[in-house]
């Protein structure tokens, strides 16, 4: 009997410390929380067990940041907030605000995580941020070109010429094609067209349009 009783005066610690063990895990489990209240993001994010918890703080401190008139790492921010809030209402507050820059990390952050994220080709968010980007880009280059500063049409220009190489066969190409013919830049038009591949349409503009047989044989060796 001796023996059973020193067995369950053990069993009696070992229960009540899992009990308390159990208390603190569950408690450490809602530390973020806790530590977001606070404004101590750091600390509330690496207190985070998931991927949602995650964004959640990413979008406070997103949101203090904008109330701090910092709309620069706002746009970071709420890149890294992923699907917690949607893109169009984060587009929305930078265009109303008038933060083009902003918006234009934001917009390129947002893309880069989706396509890290492997965001397959047609992929509806990515069309979209693409979609954006693009107008701002086209946008800019216009702005720039009714300035009588030519370094900054040739860098704005430059710029969107980048984007279209390095992200336009993201964007719906009927629809990116059309917005660029109407808008004016049909030699922005045949980059689209290297982006996606259709070479052939691209040598055509730049022998039978621009008569520039040097870009068209930097095409054909591409």
């Amino acid at each position: 009997c001796r023996g059973i009783g020193i067995d369950s005066q053990k069993m009696t610690k070992i229960v009540t410390l899992l009990g308390e063990l159990r208390a603190l895990k569950d408690e450490d489990k809602d530390a973020w929380r806790g530590y977001l209240a606070r404004h101590d993001f750091a600390r509330a994010l690496s207190h985070c067990r998931t991927d949602a918890q995650r964004e959640e703080v990413h979008c406070a401190q997103a949101e203090r940041a904008m109330a701090a008139n910092d709309a620069g790492k706002a746009a970071r921010c709420y890149a890294k907030a992923g699907d917690f809030v949607d893109a169009d209402v984060v587009v929305k507050m930078f265009r109303d605000r008038n933060e083009v820059d902003a918006l234009e990390t934001y917009l390129r952050r947002r893309l880069d995580l989706r396509e890290a994220e492997g965001a397959p080709d047609g992929d509806p968010a990515a069309r979209q941020l693409a979609a954006w980007l693009l107008d701002l880009n086209v946008s800019r280059a216009e702005a720039a070109a009714g300035t009588s500063v030519r370094e900054d049409e040739f860098i704005a220009a430059g710029s969107l010429q980048h984007f279209i190489h390095e992200h336009g066969a993201r964007l719906d190409f009927a629809h990116a094609r059309s917005v660029l013919v109407s808008r004016g830049r049909m030699d922005d038009a045949a980059h689209l067209c290297e982006a996606f591949g259709d070479w052939d349409g691209a040598v055509t503009h730049w022998l039978a349009v621009r008569s520039d047989p040097a870009e068209a044989a930097r095409v054909m060796a591409a």
